[in-house]
């Protein structure tokens, strides 16, 4: 569960406070802006990561999940299209839960926690899952309540 959590961040991060409006216009315009926004989610995950990336088959999930990323947002912004409603709290909880559930397909992996290889600085926040969990809500209650207030 260590990396499943970090990968949430990684996730709540890109998809929030990193999907600036540039990103966000540029994804409604065109396939790219879809590209580049799944490519902060790789880099991301390469980020969240690194303890794992000489895992060949876990190194490849993470780029999985940022091309499934891409995937999933240029279908929603594609039935978003035919419909007059647009974002819906509906849309915006079921587009949440399908990339959840992409990324919970690392569990099965059962990876042990690497070793920790300092308890001082940031490294000590990155080993630290109330860290991780508090980040999570953070990010959640800072920048995903819009949706609920429209």
């Amino acid at each position: 569960m260590f990396l499943f959590w970090r990968l949430v961040l990684s996730h709540v991060l890109g998809d929030f406070p990193l999907q600036t409006d540039s990103i966000y216009f540029l994804k409604v315009k065109s396939k790219l802006g879809s590209l580049v926004h799944g490519l902060v989610f790789i880099v991301l995950n390469l980020l969240l990561g690194w303890p794992y990336l000489g895992n060949k088959l876990v190194f490849g999930f993470f780029i999985a999940i940022g091309l499934l990323h891409a995937i999933i947002d240029r279908i929603k912004i594609s039935f978003k299209g035919r419909y007059t409603q647009g974002e819906t709290v509906i849309t915006f909880i079921s587009d949440q839960l399908i990339h959840l559930a992409i990324i919970a397909l690392v569990i099965p992996f059962r990876l042990p926690p690497p070793q920790t290889l300092s308890t001082h600085g940031l490294a000590s926040l990155y080993y630290n899952d109330k860290f991780i969990f508090y980040s999570i809500a953070y990010v959640l209650v800072s920048f995903g309540g819009f949706i609920f207030s429209t």
